[in-house]
C-alpha cells in the first residue's frame, strides 16, 4: 500500500522539479541551453496529463488530445504559410523539427492549454457556451503573458515589431471551438492539470 502511495505522487514530482529545474536555469541564466529542450517539457506535461487521468479511463483525454492536436497544429501551418491567421511569424529552432514551417510539437501545447484550462473553468458550472467563452478568454489572456518571453527565448518570431491584433482575435477563436469541443464530454475533475498550467504560468512569469 505504501509503495503505491509513493508511485501516484511520481507524476507530481515529475512536473514540479522539471520546471523547477527549468526556472532555476533561467535565473542562472542557462536559458539559451535549456530552452532547446522545451519540446521536451511539452511532450512530459501532456504524457503526465493523460496517465494521471483519474480512474484509468482515458478515452476522452486521448479523444479530446487528438482533436486539440490535430486542429491546433493544422491552424499554426495554414498561419505560418498564410499569414493569414495569426499574422506572419516565423518559428524558430527550439521546438524541434518542423513540418511545413511548423514543429508538431506545438499541436501538444494547444493540448496542453486548453485542456488544462478548460479544467479550470469547469470549477464553475456554466452552460456550455459561457464555459466556452471564459476559458477562451483566459486562454488568450495567457498567450497574451507568453508572448513577450516566448519570443525573447526564440520560439518564434513576428515579422511586424508589433503583435498583430488579430493573433489574439485568431487565438480566442480557435480556443472557444476546441472548448466548446471540451464541454461536449463529461470530464472528471483532473487535479493535476492545475499544477500543469500552473507551473507553466509561473515559468514564464519568472523572469
Amino acid at each position: 500500500m505504501k509503495n503505491k502511495q509513493i508511485i501516484q505522487y511520481i507524476p507530481l514530482f515529475l512536473i514540479v522539479s522539471s520546471y523547477s529545474f527549468g526556472i532555476a536555469c533561467i535565473q542562472l541564466g542557462m536559458w539559451p541551453w535549456l530552452v532547446n529542450v522545451s519540446w521536451f517539457q511539452m511532450l512530459l506535461s501532456a504524457s503526465l496529463l493523460v496517465y494521471t487521468y483519474p480512474d484509468g479511463d482515458r478515452n476522452h483525454i486521448l479523444r479530446y488530445f487528438v482533436v486539440s492536436f490535430i486542429v491546433g497544429f493544422l491552424v499554426e501551418v495554414l498561419g505560418i504559410n498564410t499569414g493569414v491567421i495569426f499574422g506572419e511569424y516565423t518559428y524558430g529552432d527550439v521546438l524541434g523539427w518542423k513540418i511545413l514551417g511548423t514543429p508538431p510539437v506545438i499541436g501538444v501545447n494547444w493540448f496542453l492549454v486548453t485542456y488544462a484550462i478548460n479544467q479550470l473553468v469547469d470549477i464553475v458550472k456554466l452552460n456550455k457556451i459561457s464555459h466556452a467563452s471564459i476559458a477562451a478568454t483566459l486562454i488568450t489572456s495567457l498567450d497574451y503573458l507568453i508572448e513577450p518571453d516566448a519570443i525573447r527565448l526564440g520560439m518564434w518570431t513576428w515579422v511586424e515589431e508589433t503583435i498583430p491584433i488579430k493573433n489574439y482575435i485568431a487565438w480566442w477563436v480557435v480556443s472557444f471551438g476546441l472548448s466548446y469541443y471540451y464541454t461536449t464530454f463529461q470530464f472528471q475533475k483532473h487535479t493535476f492539470s492545475y499544477w500543469v498550467i500552473g507551473l507553466m504560468t509561473l515559468f514564464f512569469l519568472i523572469k
